[in-house]
């Protein structure tokens, strides 16, 4: 995750700057989870919520991102730290909808249509297949079709 972008509320991009909602109980759970890799787990059973004592699975719901390590598979629930891994590793926050938009290699400047809700606006983030991946992948695909054009005595543009 790219640490230089200004920090949500003070940039020009509206969707650097979408507000979060969270309740008071929610952001002192956010500001327990420890930096840079962190997660509910790391916290005394006396400060985890109800609902995740009982359970053993779903370990990246309140978890935070590290800086050191790949990103979690940004989801439409990316910006929603109850939904995975979508801490910020520093802030005491939810990553943003562009920094969930940088991670699946968007380019910085893609602007997505802000005046549609946020969940919309997720959604396309994180059902989107990474643009880098597509390129990558029609690269290879557009080099496989010549050689076998190639081998089978047709040009191909």
């Amino acid at each position: 995750m790219r640490g230089d972008l200004r920090r949500p509320g003070k940039s020009r991009d509206a969707l650097q700057n979408l507000r979060e909602y969270r309740s008071e109980k929610v952001l002192k759970l956010i500001r327990e989870i420890p930096k840079d890799g962190g997660s509910r787990s790391d916290l005394p059973k006396s400060r985890q919520l109800p609902c995740h004592k009982r359970s053993n699975g779903f370990k990246d719901i309140y978890g935070r991102m590290a800086w050191d390590a790949p990103s979690p598979t940004i989801t439409g629930g990316c910006f929603n730290p109850s939904k995975g891994r979508f801490l910020h590793p520093r802030d005491n926050r939810a990553i943003t909808l562009r920094e969930a938009a940088i991670l699946q290699s968007f380019p910085r400047r893609y602007r997505f249509p802000v005046e549609a809700s946020k969940e919309s606006v997720a959604l396309m983030i994180g059902n989107a297949l990474p643009p880098t991946f597509i390129r990558r992948h029609a690269n290879q695909i557009s080099k496989s079709l010549k050689v076998a054009a190639m081998k089978s005595g047709h040009a191909i543009g």
